[in-house]
């Protein structure tokens, strides 16, 4: 494994997503209000303090390769 990969498991506790998606929600794929979920992947970027990459995950053979540079931290 590459020594660049990193993980990161985070808590759904918190967060600035309301109604249905009450919680720490980093997806903005279910519905959420963008801004709720841009402000809660803003704060795990923050919290982090590395740059962080959202990809859709979906099943299947094929592999996805980021070689792209994040855009600058707030």
């Amino acid at each position: 494994m590459s020594p660049r990969v990193r993980r990161v498991v985070s808590t759904r506790a918190g967060g600035r997503s309301r109604g249905d998606f009450a919680s720490f929600n980093l997806s903005a794929l279910v519905g959420d209000d963008p801004a709720a979920v841009a402000a809660n992947r803003a704060r795990l970027r923050r919290e982090l303090g590395v740059p962080v990459v959202f990809l859709e995950q979906v099943h299947g053979t094929r592999v996805a390769t980021v070689d792209v540079r994040p855009r600058p931290m707030p």
